[in-house]
């Protein structure tokens, strides 16, 4: 009877220190701690074990969990633990609890944030890579188990070991930020000579804007809000509205000359090529100006708006907004805008079948 009491019972027991613990050694610390004390729950039990394990792994220079989540994987475990127990009636009870001692023995309790079978071949990230001296420790730890903690570099050990700077490493450290110093000197000071030119664009800014959809006021305002957290805002570079307007035009009119010359070189390069245009209707905001006060105001009116590629490879040709809503004038529109456009090699133009645009009385063809 004795013989089978110490086979089927799982007793409390100090970590050794010397190795990394197994979930077996885990569950013997638990019962461990919670045996000093009758009033220790399993909750402060399983916390004091928890913060003895983090320090054992705190010894290496492994990348490991949060203590919390060390104590929800020590809880899981008792929670496996607990219900073994519960079947210490039942005539398996003692050849379950002996396979569960037996597997869980090997197995490491690990709380490296690297999982990977393969240490020398990690994907992890940088911060949660295993350093190359405890590579061969822990896969050791995870299989075979012979090596010791104490046969590795320790953290500590690897602080006390590095090399102090001597006189002429610092020397020669002062002398490359004395280098680099001059350098953002001299970097600044042509920083702030390009504000200071009427004639610096500011074409980057200008296409961020008009991407954003932020107006030239506003953009002005967050660029002398950068200048001044940087330390640059003066009043000779003091950026005014009037120059982002000009940057956000400048960026627009150079993006329609490019893309006109692209669609020259488009169309010359074909032998036939083809039209096709959709549209719908949109509420666009508008600044109306009143006839009879002469004061602007906001508004938003319906429009229609068209878009028309270039077929094959659905290039991109022209956007086109009709004066009216009645498919005449949306005809008239397309036309002056395809025949001011010098097309000489056009196939054919299409549509969609909606009756707005095929339709036998009042469609646009």
């Amino acid at each position: 009877m004795a013989k089978k009491l110490k086979n089927t019972t799982i007793l409390g027991a100090e970590l050794k220190g010397n190795s990394l613990p197994t979930s077996l050694e885990v569950i013997q610390c638990v019962l461990f701690e919670k045996s000093q004390s009758a009033k220790c729950s399993w909750s402060l039990a399983i916390n004091s074990a928890a913060s003895k394990i983090e320090a054992i792994w705190q010894q290496t220079s492994i990348p490991i969990i949060r203590l919390r989540s060390i104590a929800l994987k020590i809880e899981s475990l008792i929670t496996i633990y607990k219900h073994f127990r519960k079947s210490s009636q039942r005539p398996s009870f003692e050849e379950k609890i002996l396979d569960f001692k037996k597997e869980n023995s090997l197995k490491l309790f690990d709380l490296s944030l690297c999982q990977c079978p393969d240490l020398n071949s990690c994907k992890c990230y940088r911060k949660n890579k295993v350093p190359g001296n405890f590579k061969e420790f822990l896969m050791d730890q995870r299989n075979r188990r012979k090596m010791f903690l104490t046969l590795s570099m320790k953290r500590n050990e690897k602080k006390k070991n590095e090399k102090k700077k001597t006189p002429q490493n610092k020397t020669e450290s002062n002398q490359n930020n004395a280098q680099t110093d001059q350098k953002i000197n001299s970097e600044r000071l042509n920083f702030l000579s390009q504000l200071q030119r009427k004639g610096y664009k500011m074409t980057n800014v200008g296409g961020v804007l008009n991407a954003t959809g932020i107006s030239y006021r506003e953009g002005a305002a967050i660029c002398n809000a950068f200048l001044k957290d940087m330390g640059l805002l003066t009043k000779e570079n003091i950026i005014g509205p009037h120059k982002i307007l000009h940057a956000k035009r400048d960026v627009r009119s150079s993006a329609l000359e490019k893309h006109s010359t692209e669609i020259k070189a488009y169309t010359k390069n074909l032998r036939l090529f083809a039209v096709f245009f959709d549209g719908k209707k949109d509420r666009t905001f508008q600044v109306v100006r009143n006839c009879e006060t002469g004061r602007r105001h906001p508004s938003n009116e319906t429009e229609n708006h068209y878009v028309v590629l270039f077929e094959p490879e659905s290039k991109f040709f022209t956007h086109v907004t009709p004066n009216g809503a009645n498919a005449n004038d949306t005809a008239s529109c397309l036309y002056d805008k395809l025949h001011s456009s010098d097309i000489q090699k056009l196939a054919c133009v299409g549509c969609d079948g909606t009756n707005f645009n095929t339709g036998k009385d009042n469609g646009i063809f």
